[in-house]
């Protein structure tokens, strides 16, 4: 598909490279074997993308919550009012 330059996604709505080999180290750091940490960082980038587009925040801000979840911490994405019930149910 080509883009003509009213329709180009700007750099502000490319999640980097970076971002997904930073999910993709993450989730092997977990104990996680390579292609299902590839898989895994192949879903988690969609989904950071379809947070954003859901929740209407820019890439970046939706890279950075999900990272943040998938080390522990689940403020960041209460913040945008995502409740995780079963993590508040099985872990408080």
């Amino acid at each position: 598909m080509a883009y003509n330059s009213a329709s180009a996604p700007s750099n502000r709505d490319i999640l980097s490279p970076d971002s997904f080999i930073s999910l993709n180290s993450l989730i092997k750091g977990l104990g996680v074997g390579a292609d299902e940490a590839y898989l895994m960082s192949k879903n988690l980038t969609q989904l950071v993308y379809d947070l954003a587009s859901f929740k209407n925040l820019d890439i970046e801000t939706s890279f950075r919550k999900i990272q943040s979840a998938m080390s522990g911490e689940i403020e960041p994405l209460t913040l945008v009012a995502i409740i995780c019930e079963y993590y508040r149910k099985e872990f408080n």
